[in-house]
């Protein structure tokens, strides 16, 4: 090989090790401030992946017809004891934004609906539920811990993502769930 070719080449080998170099620093200052919580799960500010599921009561509900709400979405299972603090926590953060137009769904991961029901009976339950069997939405979602949870903006952009449960007291969840709320005007409070 003549001087010119090895210089190319020790050019090329430099390129590539710097590019992969800065790709690593540009993932792992991604996923450590926030632009990504989790590498596995969508990013922030990505169009929520849409799905048209079957509700616990009846009938089927579709996400982008929601549209123009704020929507909370947890994926769980009321045999997971992490999912039913999570779902307590529902409740709360449901009642503290009463006089808003938050929805909530739950959907529950291939669960018999004998099960849910009975669960529902016993405890009552802030989402509307739905059965999202064989967890194709989950898929969609990357969601392999459960409780894990999304919140939707009201033109269907993903905006947290959290793995494991939400409490009413965590300001920052708090903040941006009333911050999109008070965004636009659809969701004023209720008068």
């Amino acid at each position: 090989m003549n001087a010119g070719a090895t210089k190319m080449l020790t050019r090329r080998y430099l390129s590539l090790t710097l590019f992969f170099a800065l790709s690593a620093v540009v993932l792992f200052t991604a996923k450590n401030t926030g632009f990504y919580v989790d590498m596995e799960l969508l990013a922030l500010s990505e169009e929520a992946p849409n799905f048209k599921l079957e509700r616990l009561n009846g009938g089927k509900q579709q996400l982008k017809d929601m549209h123009g709400a704020v929507v909370w979405i947890i994926f769980g299972r009321t045999d997971d004891e992490r999912t039913i603090i999570q779902l307590n926590e529902a409740r709360n953060i449901a009642e503290h934004f009463k006089e808003w137009d938050l929805r909530i769904l739950f959907l529950s991961q291939s669960q018999n609906p004998a099960d849910l029901q009975q669960y529902v009976d016993e405890n009552g339950c802030a989402a509307a539920i739905m059965l999202d069997k064989g967890n194709r939405v989950a898929d969609k979602y990357h969601v392999e811990h459960l409780p894990t949870s999304y919140l939707i903006d009201k033109t269907g952009f993903i905006r947290t993502v959290h793995r494991g449960f939400v409490r009413a007291e965590d300001k920052r969840f708090m903040g941006l769930v009333e911050e999109q709320l008070r965004s636009g005007t659809r969701n004023a409070p209720k008068k």
